[in-house]
């Protein structure tokens, strides 16, 4: 949901009336936003842990088409016209996917290779969505967490790899200094403590923060 004026309902003087890209802010405005990864991993997970390479490429294979499904570049478009209603000058993103692969799949031998193919970049669709609109968001922080990489069955039934990047990003509005807000201090990390799936499998989880200063108050976002 939308958190507006997260650390301050109202820095200064809250007047009324938008707040456009050319003018000064009167209030801190921070949106957030779980973007979905586009698939139900569990069973993918569920396979992995049962050690069956048959299963795992069924399953990698059925969760990959639910992303293709999913469509993440309909949706960007659909989060970028709610940005731009909204003009919020940081936007936090959770599961902010990132998809590659890799033909033919090496999955199976001695040295399999990470896949670099980008499918699907979510930060990258959405930035590109919010530019066709003439909004510049940059990412301040970003945070790599699951990174795995999976063989799956590709439309002509043939081998390739699938490799799932999940991240947490910070963006901001490319104008906040005139906007009168500085930022400083963009930092990422993750949680000691994982999520333990069992047989090897550990899902971390993480964090971005970045702090932001307007009417002479600092808050970490």
């Amino acid at each position: 949901s939308i958190v507006a004026a997260v650390a301050a309902a109202c820095l200064g003087a809250c007047g009324g009336g938008g707040v456009g890209p050319w003018k000064k802010a009167r209030e801190l405005r921070v949106l957030t936003r779980n973007l979905y990864l586009g698939a139900d991993l569990t069973p993918v997970i569920g396979a992995v842990a049962g050690g069956d390479p048959d299963a795992i490429v069924l399953a990698t294979t059925d969760a990959f088409a639910q992303v293709v499904a999913t469509d993440f570049p309909v949706r960007a478009e659909a989060l970028a016209a709610e940005i731009d209603a909204v003009r919020p000058d940081l936007v936090g993103l959770q599961e902010a996917a990132l998809w590659r692969v890799q033909a033919p799949s090496d999955a199976f031998t001695m040295a399999p290779t990470p896949a670099t193919t980008v499918a699907y970049d979510f930060v990258a669709l959405l930035r590109a969505a919010l530019a066709a609109r003439g909004l510049d968001y940059v990412v301040v922080a970003s945070m790599d967490e699951s990174d795995v990489e999976l063989p799956a069955l590709d439309a002509s039934l043939e081998l390739q790899d699938v490799r799932f990047t999940d991240r947490d990003v910070l963006l901001a509005r490319a104008d906040l200094a005139a906007r009168g807000i500085a930022l400083a201090n963009p930092s990422a990390g993750l949680f000691a403590t994982y999520v333990d799936l069992g047989g090897g499998l550990v899902v971390p989880r993480g964090w971005v923060a970045v702090d932001a200063t307007f009417a002479g108050t600092t808050v970490r976002v």
